[in-house]
């Protein structure tokens, strides 16, 4: 070694500097490169091993509207880009999320044009910084969720939620 130099051309610097440099190009190729992991979850698997169920009430909702979702939650499964999805499955930003509605029910208000929908759901929610969290919607008591299907969104607070084990 001499002056610092290993074999004469690269010093013990150089040589450091270019293995970062290899291993950055290296990880940023892999992440560019590499085959999509599979994020939707089609019909026919259930969500899988939900952690979480919760209620969204919506309150004063238009009675013809209210019965076209109830209609869409009940309805046949749909193709979404060569997948069958269910029409329960929750859909948030472009991708299915592991959680469905579990019911959706019409209650009356005594107004005969407006109604209240609870919808009753279940999901794998993430635990992140202390809140469940849904894609990118936490779930927390009275906080607005939207519900999201291929065919509707609609929101409401959450009004009850329990931690299954």
């Amino acid at each position: 070694m001499k002056k610092g130099k290993l074999f004469g051309k690269l010093n013990i610097i150089d040589i450091l500097v270019l293995l970062v440099l290899i291993v950055a190009v290296g990880l940023f190729a892999y992440r560019m490169f590499r085959p999509a992991e599979k994020e939707t979850i089609g019909s026919e698997i259930s969500v899988s091993e939900p952690n979480l169920k919760f209620s969204v009430l919506c309150d004063n909702v238009p009675r013809e509207l209210a019965e076209n979702i109830d209609k869409s939650v009940h309805g046949e499964e749909r193709d979404l880009g060569g997948e069958i999805v269910s029409p329960r499955r929750i859909y948030n930003s472009g991708k299915l999320m592991d959680a469905e509605i579990v019911e959706c029910t019409i209650i009356e208000t005594g107004d005969e044009s407006m109604v209240q929908l609870r919808f009753d759901l279940q999901a794998h929610a993430e635990l992140n910084s202390g809140a469940y969290a849904i894609g990118w919607q936490e779930i927390r008591l009275a906080n607005v969720y939207s519900v999201k299907t291929v065919e509707i969104e609609i929101e409401g607070p959450v009004i009850s939620m329990e931690k299954i084990s």
